[in-house]
């Protein structure tokens, strides 16, 4: 079962394989557990209530960054904005790093944050908009082996689309299910 929860995670993580930024995953649930997750990265105290730079410091980015789509789980705003000369905490070196996919497992897993599905069943994951381009549509993808490495394109079919042409739409400051 520890084998198929960490397989989950790495899938809520991924739903924003795709999306151009400024949201982050702030809720998970599948069938076959109670627990309830988060996305890798997730700060669950901090502020949702504006849609500036310091409301978004948890987003994880992908488009914004070197990271390529096609690798890891992306890297928060703030690991992204380490980059910036003068930004607090730059250092152009760690800027580099990938959100840690151990790490992140292990921490879900000591707080019993990882949920769980059957096969064949719905995961509800629940997006925070920061700002406007942070929308949708996204498109989910699978990597089995919880590694963050090796992900199936589009292996999970998404059944209610977040609205956006390529990641922007009018909203700002919204929680939507995916």
């Amino acid at each position: 079962m520890r084998a198929k929860a960490l397989c989950n995670v790495i899938i809520y993580s991924a739903a924003v394989l795709y999306a151009a930024a400024h949201c982050v995953i702030v809720d998970t649930a599948g069938s076959a557990s109670k627990a309830r997750g988060y996305g890798m990265g997730a700060d669950l105290g901090a502020r949702r209530d504006g849609s500036g730079t310091a409301f978004q410091r948890d987003t994880t980015v992908f488009s914004q960054t070197s990271l390529s789509a096609a690798k890891g789980c992306g890297k928060t705003h703030m690991q992204a904005d380490r980059k910036v000369r003068g930004a607090p905490g730059y250092d152009p070196v760690l800027a580099e790093l990938n959100n840690d996919i151990a790490a992140s497992i292990e921490k879900m897993a000591t707080q019993g944050a990882i949920p769980a599905a059957y096969p064949g069943t719905l995961v509800n994951i629940t997006f925070h908009q920061v700002n406007q381009d942070g929308a949708g549509p996204f498109r989910c993808a699978l990597d089995e082996a919880a590694t963050g490495v090796r992900f199936a394109p589009d292996a999970l079919k998404i059944t209610n689309q977040v609205p956006g042409v390529k990641g922007v739409n009018g909203a700002a400051m919204l929680d939507a299910m995916l």
